[in-house]
This record gives structure tokens, C-alpha cells and sequence, in this order.
């Protein structure tokens, strides 16, 4: 009886380790014959060659700039001392910033722009949103006493959660409103 029970594991696990290797081995078999050869009456080979524009002079230099100012970032830091080094990181971060935006200008043609800022919140926005936030950790510490007490799931509590849930209804709707969100379904 014992050898048996140490052979249901071990057979579970081989059979796991064999639809593994089956799955992984499975579609490098079914494309193994597959190859992008012409047909026999076409008498070229086919390419795959995707044509992009030569970058302009613009791109390159934009590039090329990238490229010397990390080289000489890199060989600045070598000899660097620490007193100094977190202001001049700031200052090379800034001027990095303004070679990759001119890279990208020059490269795709569009400035690079930041995004524009979030407005905060409205004293309504965050009134209700507390309100919710309270009546929400209230009903948490009401739920650990009910399960402290072994009056969870009873049929008594099933109906007490469901018009706890009903409350909770008109404060997500206010918070809702009130921060300018919506979960309207189509």
C-alpha cells in the first residue's frame, strides 16, 4: 500500500512533465516543413523587404549628438568627484532632454510635449469620496465583528448586507458625480 501512494505523485508529476514537452514540441513539428519558398512555376525567390526612408540629416545629427554627449557623460563621470556630482547630473539629465526632444522633432517631426496637468480635485469630489471611504471601513469592522461573533452568513445577516449595499449605492453615485466619473455600460 505505501509504494503505491508514493507512485500516484510521482506518476502525476511524469504526466505533467510529458503534455509539457508535447505542448512545447507540438508546433515546432506541425512548422517544421513550413518555408517561404516560390512556387515551382515562378522563377525568382521571393523577399521580404521592408523599404523605410533614409533618415534625414537632421535625424542623423540628432543621433550622432545623443551618442557624443553619453560617451562624454560617461568619461566625465569617471573623473568626477562626489561633492559635485548630483548637481551636474541634473544639468546633463536637462541637456539630455533637450537632445532627445530634438531628436524626435528632427526624427518624426513632432515636438515632444508634456502632458497637460490633472486639476486637482473638487472640496465635493473629496467630501464625497470620504463619506464612501468611512461608511466603507465601517462596514469592514461591522463584517469582522459579525464574523467575530459567528453571526456571518446567516440568512439575517444575508438580508443586512443587502441593505448595507443599498446604502452604499447613493454614496458611489455622489462620489461619482462629484469627481466627474461614470460606469455607464453600452
Amino acid at each position: 500500500m505505501n509504494s503505491i501512494r508514493k507512485l500516484v505523485p510521482v506518476g502525476i508529476g511524469s504526466m505533467a512533465v510529458v503534455v509539457v514537452a508535447a505542448l512545447v514540441v507540438a508546433p515546432a513539428t506541425a512548422l517544421a516543413h513550413w518555408t517561404p519558398q516560390p512556387e515551382a512555376n515562378q522563377t525568382g525567390t521571393a523577399s521580404f523587404v521592408l523599404a523605410l526612408p533614409a533618415p534625414s540629416a537632421a535625424c542623423v545629427a540628432a543621433r550622432q549628438a545623443i551618442v557624443s554627449a553619453r560617451a562624454a557623460d560617461r568619461i566625465e563621470d569617471l573623473n568626477e568627484n562626489a561633492a559635485n556630482d548630483a548637481t551636474e547630473d541634473q544639468t546633463e539629465k536637462a541637456d539630455l532632454k533637450v537632445l532627445w526632444t530634438n531628436l524626435a522633432s528632427a526624427c518624426w517631426g513632432a515636438a515632444v510635449t508634456k502632458p497637460a496637468a490633472v486639476s486637482p480635485p473638487s472640496s465635493g469630489c473629496i467630501a464625497a469620496r470620504t463619506a464612501l471611504q468611512n461608511a466603507l471601513i465601517a462596514e469592514k469592522a461591522h463584517e469582522a465583528a459579525e464574523a467575530n461573533s459567528g453571526t456571518e452568513h446567516t440568512a439575517a445577516d444575508w438580508q443586512e448586507d443587502q441593505a448595507d449595499f443599498a446604502a452604499f449605492k447613493p454614496l458611489w453615485q455622489a462620489a461619482a458625480s462629484a469627481c466627474g466619473f461614470s460606469f455607464t455600460h453600452w
